[in-house]
């Protein structure tokens, strides 16, 4: 999509060449870029097989590059999804092709009894232009709502996080005519713990663990329920760890880089790629510009 690679080029000159003079009032407006070396997804990669090579080793990356804008508690995020075969012009799928989106999210944040409590809500729209024209004509936009609370006094920081999504189009499923019956079901729950470490005056590393439980209905399993639908894919998705380092450069220039590890418990659940992988690495890169 040509909009996408305009943007990821507009932001790529912006964290390389926008002046480095701070600014008098702060703005609030962020601009960055993430590489993620796997697109990693609630317990599948999401990307990087093709027909003939569907196996884990495969895995291709992606480029999330975003513009963000924080006002009171709230913070507005616009940003893309772009698989790497299609910033190289290689041998991208139509999975990849169809998957390129452009993401809404709004989040809101807010400290309670002497900020001992967070209250989180994230409302998420997810773009997906080109599935009109790929695949089996649905279009693959879903929405998301997400409360979550986090006890950020106590150790490592516990927080409970649980996201529902619904898809607007009735999707088609072959060998399932109520495919669109189960849409509106998906429920995906996480407990996370994590802790922030000082390592200079503008660095920090932040290690976290986190357990996740899917119940993904709108991906139904070959089984049929006790009603004759489609038996939803359930399951534990993800048990995963990561390592963060962050640092804040200059005139509001910052970079992170990051590890990754996650396992995938349930049949369900991984049987959903193309490979069937329950071990995931993956790296990612970031640099941002905040005025």
């Amino acid at each position: 999509m040509k909009l996408l690679k305009g943007t990821l080029v507009i932001l790529l000159a912006v964290a390389c060449f926008m002046p480095m003079a701070a600014q008098a009032e702060p703005l609030g407006v962020d601009f960055g870029i993430q590489y993620n070396s796997d697109y990693f997804w609630r317990g599948f990669s999401f990307y990087g097989y093709t027909e003939d090579a569907a196996k884990s080793d495969a895995t291709r990356g992606v480029f999330f590059p975003w513009v963000g804008y924080g006002f009171s508690d709230f913070y507005l995020y616009i940003g893309g999804e772009i698989a790497e075969s299609l910033m190289a012009g290689d041998d991208a799928t139509d999975l990849e092709r169809e998957w390129e989106g452009v993401d809404f999210i709004l989040t809101y944040s807010k400290g309670i009894i002497n900020d001992n409590i967070n209250l989180g809500l994230k409302l998420s729209y997810f773009y997906y232009p080109r599935s009109r024209e790929i695949g089996n004509g649905d279009f693959n936009d879903f929405a998301e709502v997400s409360p979550s609370i986090t006890f950020s006094k106590l150790p490592l920081s516990p927080k409970f996080l649980v996201s529902w999504y619904y898809r607007p189009d009735k999707q088609t499923y072959e060998g399932y005519d109520d495919y669109d019956q189960q849409n509106a079901k998906d429920f995906y729950y996480q407990l996370s713990l994590g802790h922030s470490f000082n390592v200079t005056e503008k660095s920090t590393f932040y290690l976290g663990a986190w357990g996740s439980y899917f119940w993904y209905a709108s991906y139904p399993t070959g089984e049929r329920n006790y009603v004759g639908h489609g038996k939803a894919r359930r399951g534990f998705s993800d048990v995963g760890a990561t390592g963060k380092i962050s640092v804040s450069g200059d005139s509001g220039v910052s970079f992170s880089a990051s590890y990754n590890f996650a396992y995938t418990p349930d049949h369900d659940i991984y049987t959903a790629n193309a490979y069937k992988d329950q071990y995931h690495h993956w790296t990612t890169f970031a640099v941002s510009y905040s005025i």
